[in-house]
């Protein structure tokens, strides 16, 4: 998939969750199954973000722009 992906123009980034069942939760996938991996497929930026600057994260809730902390 990831090289599909870059074939079509596309990023991938692989994301393995320390918490399952959240992941699971957030997702809805049912209990019956497993997650192994989560990969996000998207258009590349043309320009690289800047460092972010300062000693916490900047978090995101669901969508760029909604700050999960203010």
């Amino acid at each position: 998939m990831a090289l599909m992906a870059v074939e079509l123009g596309l990023g991938a980034s692989f994301v393995r969750s320390s918490t399952e069942k959240a992941a699971k939760c957030v997702l809805d996938i049912p209990d019956n199954y497993r997650l192994d991996i989560i990969v996000g497929f998207g258009y590349k930026s043309p320009n690289r973000p800047s460092p972010m600057k300062g000693s916490l994260p900047l978090v995101h809730h669901n969508r760029y722009g909604v700050r999960l902390v203010e």
